[in-house]
Formats: C-alpha cells, structure tokens, sequence
C-alpha cells in the first residue's frame, strides 16, 4: 500500500506545519490550563496548610491528656530508710500513686517456703517397699511396693505440672552415703506443702509416715486465725472423694464441729455441702474459701471453733483425708546403728542386756572368755574418731559394755546404747544429720568365734528444713502479714519488698508527693501551644498556605479564650479557678508560659485544687450519687438531680425445702446469668435440704464465676443476681428425670428471672437513660446511684478543667467529619478533585483542536499536491505542443 503524498508534512507546502500545530496547542492549553493550576497548586497548598495545623493540634491534644485525667499530679518519690544496725532490709515500688505519708516499718519476719525431709536410702534406685496413696497441695500421688526413692519423686513431680500444678517439688540429696527426699514448696507462706493420707481400709498404715514426711502424733490443722482448714481441692461442688483423688472409707463417718455430730460421706459430699451441713448445726461455723495459685482458683474447707473426732478410727481417718488433721512434721530422727548379727546368751537364747559376755554367742556355744577384749572402733555424730578396748571378766554383762561404749562417746557427741533383738544398737544423742557409725571386734584367747557382723544404718535427719512461715510487719504499729516477701498496697498502695529481717528495729519509708511531674506535664502543654502558635502565624501570614484564614487563627483562639477565661463548675470558694492563678500565663507575644515559682508554690498550698483547674470531674452533695464520667461536649456547670427509682437486682425465692424427694434418675438444675452466659450446673441429692442446695449452687457459681448468688430464707432457696438492671437476670433449667419435679419441691420454675430494675432520675429537668445502677444524661454526664430510695434529690456539680476545655476544643477542631480541620481539609480536597477533573477536560479538548489543526493542514497538503500535480500536467501539456510546433516548422 503506497503512501498518500499528503501525510508527508510540507512536502507540497513547504512548510513544518506539525511544529506550527504543536506550537498553536501549546499556546492554547497554557493559556486555559493557567488558571486550573493556580487553583491546583493553592488548594494543596491548604491541604497541607491543615495538615500541619493538625499534627500541631493533636500535639496539643496528647499534651493534655495527663492533665485531663489528673495523672500529671501524681507523681510520687519513696525513700527507704535504715535500721538502728545501718542495714537496708526493704525497697519500694509501685509508689507513683501511693498516698504520701511517712511510715514506721519494722520486719520482723520473712516468707519463707517449707522443705521437708524424708526417708533415706543407701540406694536411691531399689525397692522401698512402700505402698498406697497420699495428697500433696491438692493431688492424688499412688505408690506401689516397688517404686524406688527415684520413682517416688518422679511421681511427686509429675503432679507439680499441667493445668494445676502442686507447686511443691521432689528431689534427692545425697551425703554421707545416703540419698534422701527432700520436698519444698515453690511457694513462700505459712500454708507450706499440704499433704494429707489416703488409708484405703480399715487399719490401713499412713504412707506419708513410711515416707518419713511426718511422724506418729496427729493434731488439728489449725491456723493462727483460730480456724481449722482442709486440704486444698480443685472443685467445692464435685464429691469430696473425686476432688481428692481418694478411695472412701470409711463411708459414712462423723465428725464433731463445735460439739456437734457432722454425718460426712466422701462418696457423695463436696466440701460445699459438707460446709452446708456444718452451718445448719453450728451456724455460720463453715466456709468455702478460695484462693488463686499458679493460674488455678482452689477451694478449702474452712472451720471456726472446735473440730475433733469422734473417736471411731472412720472419724480420725476421714479428718485426716481431709486435711482438717495432719501428721506431725517438727520432730527430728535420731540416727541408730545397729550391729548385723543377732548376739545368743546361755543355752542359745537371744541375748539381752542382762547376758553375761561370757555367755555370748552367735549360736548354740559361747565363744567370750574372761580376758577376751572386745574393740570397738568408728565416730560420732558430729565425725570425731572414738575407739575402745574391753577387757571381758566373769561376771560382765552386755548392760556393763554398752555402758563403756557410751562412755567412750561421753567426749564428744555422745550416743545411747542398748541391746535390742540380739543386736547392740547405738543412737546418737542429737538428733538431725549424723555421721554416727561403729564396728566392734573381739579378740578371743580361747579360740572361740564370736561374729558381730557388719552394721545397719538408720539414717539421721531434720524432717522440717525450714517451716513455710508467712512474712510479718508492723506498719505504724499494725502488724500485716503476707504469704509472700512482695507485700503489695500496704503503705498506702505502694509495695514494700523485703529483703531482711531484724525484729525490734524499725525504720522509715518516706513516700513524698513530688512536684516535678505536674511541672513537666503543664510545661509539655506550654511547649505544644507555643508550637501550635508558631505553625498558625506561619500558615496564615501572608504568602502562607493558609494566608489570613479566619478559620486557622480560630484554632488558636479556642486555646486563648479557655487560657484567659474563669472556669465554671467550681464550688463557692475554689481557690484556682483560672490559668493564671497557678501561673499558667499568656505573654504579651501570644506565647504560653508557666511560672514554675507560682506553680510550684500553688502546689504546695493547695494540690487538690491545682489539679481540679486541670483535671476534668465532678462531684454530687448526696453520698448515693458518684460521679462516673462525661461526654466529650458536656457543659461545666451546677444541675439538679432527682432520682425517680433505685436499680435493683433480679431474684426469685423459692418454697421451703425439709428434704428433696429424688427419682428414678437424679435431676440436676443449671443456673445461667445473662450478663456473660455462663452456667453452673449442680445434682440434686435425697434428703437435700434448702441450705444444702443453696451452698453446692454458691460454690458452683463462685467455680465457673456465673453472676448468681445462692442463699436460703426460712429453708426455702433463694437465687439472686449480682449486678443491677433489667438486663442482669437468670435463666433457670433442669433436667426432665420424670415425676420427680424439682421445680416443684424447689418452687423455683424453669424460665427467666429478669425482675431487676434500671435506676432512673432526670438532671437539669431532662430525662436520664438507666442502666443498672448508672444513669447517662442527655449532656453526656454520668452517674451512679447506689441508694435504695426511690426518690432522692441532690446537686451536681461538673468541671471540664483547663484539661478538658481545651481538650474539647481540639477534638472539636480534629473530629473526623465535623471538626474544623477535617472540613477545610476536605473543602481544599473537593475544590483539588473539582480542578482535576477540569484539568482533564481541557487536555481533552486541546487534544481535539491539535486533532482538527492536523486534518487541516492534511487537507491544505493534499490541496497543494492536487495543483501541484495538475500544474505539471498542464506543463508537460504546454512542453509538448511547444514540441509539436517545433517539428511542423522544421
């Protein structure tokens, strides 16, 4: 395909029309597009004109946040004075909010935890012999015949693991060639390790005692408060027995609490309804208390008064698999050492004290002869060598030998000796640790034999390391006490950690109210606002981004007004009710500037009311009213209230239950609040009474943390919500076990139970919106009110602060879609995007007119080369007829 003349530009014409096209637009479009950038480049330029008004004010905003909320002037300093002895036995922290004040403090007792010791073993690997089972803090561990001291504390420390873990571990402690058990809390505090046995059978031994863990006397686990605890459990509602992890015998058995017989059965009784059976006998004798340990919540039984057995063997065993009796664990083993081979006297009979020597014998014939001497060699309990020589006569006894060898011990450590099976057994005198040991050796002229045989060793020990002891202070004369050396909150909400003892000499801790963080704090601000100030004078200058804008010099001037204005909302007599009057000043450049010997010295006045001129609160003449919080446009000023209605609780009371009736099946009721969803579900017993029912639900409910309390009045069960409002009710449902009907024996129905009231009132004459207990006025201010009368009157008083008002301000300014930034932002954003899209349009256009130019001058081409060609034709026309008249004249 050929080519057209005419798209070759100025080939006919002559001329670079294209450049005279582009010149031509050029010209055009610059002259319409001026303006649209002028425009362009004006409106960004207030776009980022706002937006470093913006960054400013939010500085601002941030600035005041800690005197908004009164933050700033809590700032605190704690200083930690010495003993009478220069030493340093605590620190301090978490002081900033304390309240400021010197206290007298003196230790006298640290936390520590409890370590026990057990048996011990030559070999930590072969059998102990030892079977059954026992609880530690709470968790079933089982022994068998075979299990070695290794195996036992491996079974003891897999139970201080998973979801509840023990918290007391197991290990063995080698010395003097024997490995022992050693157990120790993991934990500070008098509670120490609970252990209680499980004796499964009538007569059965006490595998704790076999353990070595505790000795033979028993004694009621009585505190210092005067009340007898349980062992600790995982579950107050599930049966006593499944808690434990114990087999049940006896079932049932009694116990006497405060003189009265308690039926208690482990088989089917939690500690919730053993405590319920307590408190119907010994009124308010018993309770369920918890604790939080490890991320676990545990329950006990808790007695006040007398507890004690009845005396049958099923009484003491079943206060024992409680925990409410626990073995003695203060007393110390004495080592004893004991010669192997059993001594014969005359005629092969086991030898006692009263044997003669010459008599002695390993078997039928005596092998001592007067002028043997029997040698003993070894040392004592403390390590010291002891040797002695005997001399046998006629007429010696193995009283009168023993009585030589503690004789040779009487130096040192001494050690009391006897004979026992045969055997002559040595112990030492002191007991604990020993390094107790012997051999004796008889030279015998006559040729006889006499074998004393190698020794036996029963291992010496403390039981108790160290005893879990809470740790104890006096604040100012008042003795506290904590499980712990972290004793948080008790010097006026500061934590006292301690790190010594030394009773009888005090010391001071010194918390003092320090002003440098409210100086800091008003000066931070300060600093904002002068910087706020400088970006508006900048932008709005003239050439500025923002050049002459009223609406930008106003952000500066909501500042001003608050700075310069007296504040409402003040009681009569407030002593600071302007910025000025803390020295908070504006000077006479419009800077902002804080006069820190003003401040500092209207601190020391009056704290309280610095921080009012600040802070944003509230305050109401009537006890039952509080002031809860604002709206960020709620008004300062003085407003009548008038309470109309008290909030009140959703409950229902059933009948009076003597004893549940059960069926076939046993029914179980579920008790949902409506405030988290959350159920506790119990099974209802033969015989149960109202008190029975209403303490296994209190427990089930404190267990899964339901919204539900449980009582009973007159027998009957009643079931109350713990929140107020219409919107903090219950649901109650049971299971359909057939004729039994447990709604009916209860007389509390299946269904909801939303019978709470929402408080109402009106403030400043306007109705108030009710929630519970708290009422929300129309201006955003919110209260509560805690009285029960259902008509009250009081005066309310609201004081945004300089922290507030100004805080307003800028929220007014930053609110996105209303505030004033945003809108001359998004007004600049509008008139940007209006300019574009002109902008657009006029390239379109122009591309149009350069489209036009193009076909123009096209066609003035395609023009030229027609005349052109047709001026050569006419050429070529007039050469040839000239050629034609040549030739006819030739």
């Amino acid at each position: 395909m050929t080519t057209p003349i005419s798209s070759f530009q100025g080939l006919a014409s002559g001329i670079q029309w294209r450049d005279l096209v582009d010149q031509i637009v050029e010209l055009e479009q610059a002259r319409a597009l001026g303006p649209v950038s002028l425009g362009l480049n004006s409106a960004s330029a207030r776009v980022d004109g706002w937006s470093a008004l913006s960054a400013a004010v939010t500085k601002a905003k941030d600035a005041l946040a800690a005197l908004q909320s009164g933050t700033a002037f809590g700032g605190r300093s704690a200083l930690v004075g010495v003993t009478s002895s220069g030493r340093s036995l605590a620190t301090v922290t978490n002081f900033a909010t304390a309240a400021a004040g010197r206290y007298r403090v003196e230790v006298q007792a640290l936390a520590q935890s409890e370590k026990l010791s057990g048996i011990a073993a030559a070999d930590p690997s072969a059998a102990l012999g030892i079977s059954g089972r026992f609880s530690v803090n709470g968790a079933s561990v089982t022994l068998s015949a075979t299990d070695s001291l290794t195996l036992v504390r491996d079974k003891i420390n897999a139970a201080n693991t998973g979801a509840a873990p023990t918290r007391v571990s197991a290990s063995i402690v080698t010395s003097g060639g024997a490995s022992r058990l050693v157990l120790t809390a993991d934990a500070t505090g008098a509670r120490g390790i609970e252990l209680a046995d499980d004796r499964s059978g009538a007569g059965g031994t006490s595998t704790l005692e076999s353990l070595g863990l505790v000795d033979a006397t028993r004694a009621m686990n009585t505190g210092a408060d005067g009340k007898t605890r349980a062992m600790r459990v995982s579950s107050a509602t599930v049966t006593a027995a499944a808690a434990l992890g114990v087999n049940v015998y006896p079932s049932p058995a009694s116990i006497r609490v405060n003189g009265r017989t308690i039926l208690v059965d482990l088989e089917y009784d939690s500690i919730a309804d053993i405590a319920a059976r307590i408190n119907a006998a010994s009124a308010g004798a018993a309770s369920v208390e918890t604790e939080a340990d490890g991320g676990t919540t545990w329950s006990r039984l808790a007695i006040s008064g007398s507890v004690a057995s009845d005396g049958t063997a099923g009484s003491d065993l079943v206060l024992e698999t409680l925990g409410l009796r626990v073995g003695g664990r203060t007393s110390n083993v004495s080592q004893v050492v004991a010669s192997a081979t059993a001594l014969t006297g005359a005629g092969a009979a086991p030898a006692t004290g009263a044997t003669l020597l010459t008599d002695l014998g390993t078997g039928a014939a005596a092998g001592v002869q007067a002028g043997d001497v029997i040698s003993l060699s070894g040392t004592d309990g403390s390590g010291a060598a002891v040797t002695m020589s005997y001399t046998v006569t006629g007429t010696d006894t193995l009283d009168d030998l023993n009585t030589a060898i503690a004789a040779a011990f009487a130096s040192g450590r001494g050690v009391t000796a006897a004979v026992v099976d045969g055997r002559i057994r040595l112990t030492d005198s002191v007991s604990g640790d020993s390094r107790l040991a012997f051999t004796l050796s008889a030279g015998l002229q006559g040729g006889g034999t006499l074998d004393f045989g190698g020794t036996s060793t029963t291992f010496g020990r403390v039981r108790q390391l160290s005893a879990g002891a809470d740790a104890r202070i006096l604040v100012d004369g008042a003795q506290v006490t904590g499980r712990s050396n972290t004793m948080a909150g008790v010097l006026g909400g500061a934590t006292l950690n301690l790190q010594g003892q030394e009773p009888g000499s005090p010391f001071d801790v010194t918390v003092t109210a320090t002003p440098e963080t409210s100086v800091e704090n008003v000066k931070a601000f300060a600093t904002a606002y002068n910087e706020l100030l400088t970006a508006v004078s900048a932008e709005t200058r003239a050439g500025g981004r923002l050049a002459f804008s009223s609406s930008a010099r106003a952000v500066i001037g909501a500042f001003k007004g608050t700075l310069l204005n007296t504040l409402a909302g003040y009681a009569d007599g407030a002593r600071y009710t302007r910025a000025g009057d803390v020295g908070l000043e504006l000077q006479r450049d419009g800077t902002l500037r804080l006069d820190e010997t003003k401040f500092r010295a209207a601190l020391a006045a009056d704290a309280t009311g610095v921080r009012a001129l600040f802070a944003s609160g509230g305050s109401a003449t009537s006890g039952n009213v509080q002031f809860v919080g604002s709206g960020s446009v709620s008004p300062a000023g003085t407003f009548a209230l008038a309470i109309t209605q008290a909030a009140t609780k959703s409950s229902t009371l059933g009948a009076p239950l003597a004893s549940y009736a059960p069926g076939a099946t046993p029914a179980t009721m579920t008790v949902t609040d409506e405030i988290q969803g959350r159920s506790a579900t119990i099974t209802l017993f033969a015989g149960d009474t109202g008190a029975l029912v209403a303490a296994r639900l209190q427990a089930a409910f404190a267990e899964q943390r339901v919204a539900v309390t449980a009582s009973v009045e007159g027998g009957a069960l009643r079931l109350t919500g713990t929140e107020f409002g219409s919107g903090a009710g219950f649901t109650v449902s049971y299971t359909d076990p057939g004729a039994e009907d447990p709604a009916t024996q209860l007389g509390i129905a299946a269904g909801a139970f939303d019978t709470g009231l929402d408080a109402a009132g009106t403030l400043a004459g306007e109705v108030m919106t009710g929630e519970g207990q708290m009422l929300t006025a129309p201006n955003g201010i919110i209260l509560r009110y805690t009285g029960v009368a259902d008509s009250e009157a009081s005066t309310v008083r609201f004081a945004s602060g300089l922290g507030g008002t100004m805080a307003t301000a800028a929220d007014a300014m930053l609110r996105a879609g209303t505030g004033t930034i945003p809108l001359q932002s998004s007004s600049a954003q509008n008139v940007i995007a209006s300019l574009e899209r002109r902008e657009t349009d006029i390239l379109a256009r122009m591309e149009r007119r350069r489209v036009a130019l193009v076909a123009e001058f096209t066609r003035m081409e395609t023009m030229l080369g027609r005349l052109q060609s047709q001026g050569q034709w006419l050429t070529s026309q007039v050469t040839s007829l000239r050629s034609i008249n040549n030739a006819s004249y030739n």
